[in-house]
């Protein structure tokens, strides 16, 4: 698990207390930095490309389909039409 957190040093303090004390926790490591990283991760980049490639698929093949009912629509017209 990763965490982006921006807090004071007591809070800091407090959480590797919980950290090292906590037996479902294996292992941890606390990065201070002097400034907040606000840009995506290489995963979170690679994981929102996955997403958008996705969307872009899905819509084509919602499309099709949608275009199959229309001929049943016009042989319904037909045989009313007939009647």
């Amino acid at each position: 698990m990763l965490m982006n957190i921006e807090c004071n040093q007591e809070a800091l303090d407090e959480l590797n207390y919980l950290f090292k004390f906590n037996d479902a926790v294996i292992r941890n490591l606390v990065i201070t930095t002097k400034e907040a990283v606000t840009v995506a991760s290489p995963i979170m980049a690679s994981a929102s490309r996955e997403t958008r490639s996705e969307n872009t698929s899905a819509p084509a093949a919602a499309q099709k389909p949608a275009e199959a009912p229309a001929p049943a629509a016009e042989e319904a017209k037909t045989e009313a039409s007939a009647e």
